[in-house]
């Protein structure tokens, strides 16, 4: 080591600059596979920028090879949720796609009593906290109702789990609505009341990870999550949704998605089912 470590440092970055020159992904695929295999998401090696991003990311974690890449998305979870983060898309907003949702809440007003509800994937938790915010709107006792948020990107749950959101999220909303249930902070950023943020709960999940022994629901939505998947991903993502519900409970999708023909569901309104 030099005296004073100015040599060291400069070693280590041409050290560092020539691993990048010399790094090899060839045989990207299998990165992509793996990813596939755990996650669904068939599309990774038509999207040139997010493949420019995880070999970036990568190299900046002192993976220079596919095989290298590959072992410690193996071996480090917490690298593995980061690539998972940089891969997922989480563009949404609140009252999207409202007809189902004046549905779902048409259908608690009618049938009463208390709902499990789970959104899957949540995202930032819009869609969460839009169903909370119309269910409020139409007089429904929000204490009745468990609403769950899961999304296999940790950055959204977290920001699902803030409550804070900007302008454009908010710009399907009419200007009483945002008043009521929203503070503006000083840094024009719109704050979720506690009344609702309370009522809600999110966590990190991936569909395909979860056992047929979990918890059960009335409502289940997954909302343009179909749209990652392959046939063979779609009917596995199916089964698991039929699983979760209890039997006369509500599957709602979302309008891009294409679901396969299940037994055990029954169409009863546009994107809208029933475990029968």
């Amino acid at each position: 080591m030099s005296l004073f470590g100015w040599f060291d440092e400069d070693e280590n970055v041409a050290q560092n600059v020539q691993k990048k020159q010399e790094s090899d992904f060839s045989n990207f695929e299998l990165v992509t596979r793996y990813i596939y295999e755990k996650s669904g998401i068939t599309d990774l090696d038509t999207r040139a920028l997010v493949s420019k991003h995880l070999k970036q990311y990568a190299q900046e974690n002192d993976c220079y090879t596919t095989a290298s890449f590959l072992t410690k998305m193996q071996e480090d979870r917490s690298f593995y949720q980061e690539i998972i983060n940089i891969v997922t898309v989480n563009e949404t907003y609140f009252f999207r796609e409202i007809k189902e949702l004046e549905w779902l809440v048409s259908h608690i007003a009618q049938k009463g009593g208390s709902f499990s509800i789970l959104s899957m994937p949540c995202s930032s938790g819009e869609e969460v906290y839009s169903i909370l915010i119309m269910l409020s709107e139409a007089n429904i006792d929000i204490s009745t109702i468990t609403l769950k948020g899961f999304d296999i990107n940790s950055e959204a749950v977290a920001r699902a789990k803030e409550g804070i959101y900007d302008e454009r999220a908010l710009h399907k909303l009419p200007l009483h609505v945002k008043e009521k249930y929203f503070k503006l902070d000083d840094a024009g950023h719109y704050r979720i009341l506690e009344s609702l943020k309370s009522r809600a709960s999110f966590s990190q999940n991936n569909i395909f990870e979860l056992s047929s022994h979990h918890e059960h629901y009335d409502i289940v939505l997954s909302r343009n999550m179909f749209i990652y998947f392959d046939m063979q991903k779609r009917l596995h993502a199916t089964e698991i949704i039929v699983n979760l519900l209890k039997h006369g409970g509500i599957y709602i999708k979302g309008h891009a998605d294409h679901i396969t023909e299940h037994k055990s569901l029954q169409s009863v309104a546009f994107g809208v089912y029933k475990r029968v």
